[in-house]
């Protein structure tokens, strides 16, 4: 007499392979090392993650990473406690908002531009 299985346990699926990353070509590599000993490391400005002079930025903010930069500014100033810079960025950037066009992503990142400035405004008195 066979053991049937019982129907409640069921193979366990195959997990599914790794995607194989593409290797970089031999070329590609000397290249940038080359460029690396010509012109030294990547380095990453010093004061990148301050926030920009909210009267003179004018960041394309129809591209993601420059909406995330602005609201990135605006919790660096809000956890600073600088609510009047975070106020001035919150009006440049709402005023810079109303000329990109509106879908899901850009309604959320709106909306929370929108969220700090009111933030800024009851820690500030202003109604």
């Amino acid at each position: 007499m066979s053991e049937a299985r019982p129907k409640s346990q069921s193979p366990t699926p195959e997990p599914p392979e790794a995607k194989q990353r593409k290797p970089q070509s031999e070329e590609e590599f000397q290249k940038q090392k080359t460029q690396y000993w010509t012109d030294g490391p990547a380095v990453t400005e010093r004061g990148w993650q301050l926030p920009p002079d909210p009267d003179t930025f004018t960041w394309d903010l129809s591209l993601k990473p420059n909406r995330n930069r602005l609201i990135q500014a605006l919790e660096y100033t809000y956890f600073n406690r600088d609510y009047e810079l975070c106020l001035r960025l919150v009006t440049r950037g709402q005023q810079l908002f109303a000329e990109v066009k509106d879908d899901k992503s850009t309604r959320k990142q709106r909306q929370e531009v929108d969220d700090v400035g009111a933030k800024c405004r009851s820690k500030l008195g202003i109604n």
